[in-house]
């Protein structure tokens, strides 16, 4: 068991060398895990080798100047993990049993949250004592480093730490003075000769874009990429251009000066999750922040449905 030490007769191993094993390991860089541990790296590869001694085996290969996991580092990454989480679950479920709850919760966002600081105020309006502490995936890549995660997949998830909120569709945003800002809805193939704000060519939503643009039977007059969606929804409102949207992830909580179009001809859509890691345990806070992200995304998805079925109606954002 990983606690306070693991060897016996040998030099033991405690948390703060398994957070910083666990740290290298993530980052394959002792200089990018030192940084973020806030320590020195030549006092990080010194505690590594002590690890590596305790042990009694090589936990990392030198791929050039990355640092990749060997089998033997695989284990301890493993259990270190299963440690790292018994260890979390058991401060919650303390905190919770004598009634202080928690107050910080670790949210990874897989999927844009529109105006996250609009989406997330109620919350801190009644509960002023928890912070969210709002990640992305760059930042968080391992189960014991937050406590939920919010994704979008086309796909569906059956596992038992996983919660269906809504469904989306993927919509077209054009600027409100568009000549198409009067409409409720429009065909993807009537658009050929419209100039398109593309996602990244890496990113996910520039495959479903592709895919789309393909069934539409024509290729975009691409104006510009971005990465990030803020950038392609403020580039639409300056006029740049339009783009491809997703209906709730993109919009909740915004008030971006760009008029939604439904699709009529190539229609797409995807499904939000909640997930939580696997093993975890969810303290009271965390099951609360999670209804309340499910309350706000179902109440949007249904003014996006009144929406459809009322197209005179003012738009909610």
């Amino acid at each position: 068991m990983l606690s306070m030490g693991l060897f016996d007769g040998k030099e033991r191993m405690d948390l703060r060398q398994i957070k910083q094993f666990m740290a290298v390991a993530r980052h394959q860089s002792m200089t990018v895990a030192a940084k973020e541990l806030g320590v020195s790296q030549p006092s990080l590869s010194q505690s590594i080798k002590k690890l590596e001694s305790s042990l009694g085996v090589s936990l990392f290969n030198r791929d050039g100047r990355s640092l990749v996991l060997n089998e033997y580092g695989k284990i301890l990454l493993a259990q270190s993990e299963i440690a790292i989480r018994s260890i979390d679950n058991a401060v919650k479920e303390i905190n919770d049993t004598i009634g202080t709850g928690q107050h910080k919760i670790r949210l990874i966002a897989r999927c844009p949250i529109g105006n996250s600081a609009k989406v997330f105020k109620k919350y801190h309006e009644s509960h002023p004592d928890i912070i969210i502490s709002c990640l992305t995936p760059s930042e968080s890549a391992s189960e014991e480093e937050y406590d939920i995660e919010l994704l979008a997949t086309s796909g569906t998830l059956a596992q038992k730490n996983c919660l269906p909120v809504c469904e989306e569709e993927y919509i077209v945003c054009v600027p409100k003075r568009h000549k198409l800002a009067k409409q409720n809805s429009v065909a993807l193939k009537d658009l050929a000769n419209e100039h398109f704000i593309i996602s990244a060519a890496s990113s996910e939503m520039n495959a479903v874009e592709k895919k789309m643009f393909e069934e539409a039977g024509f290729k975009p007059k691409v104006r510009g990429f971005f990465s990030y969606y803020g950038d392609i929804m403020r580039a639409v409102e300056q006029g740049l251009g339009i783009c491809i949207a997703t209906e709730i992830t993109w919009l909740i909580g915004t008030m971006w000066d760009v008029v939604p179009l439904r699709l009529t001809d190539v229609k797409r859509s995807r499904n939000i999750f909640i997930k939580w890691p696997t093993q975890a345990y969810l303290s009271e806070s965390s099951l609360g922040l999670v209804s309340y992200i499910c309350g706000e995304f179902r109440a949007f998805a249904d003014e996006q449905k009144l929406l459809q079925q009322h197209p005179s109606h003012v738009h909610f954002w």
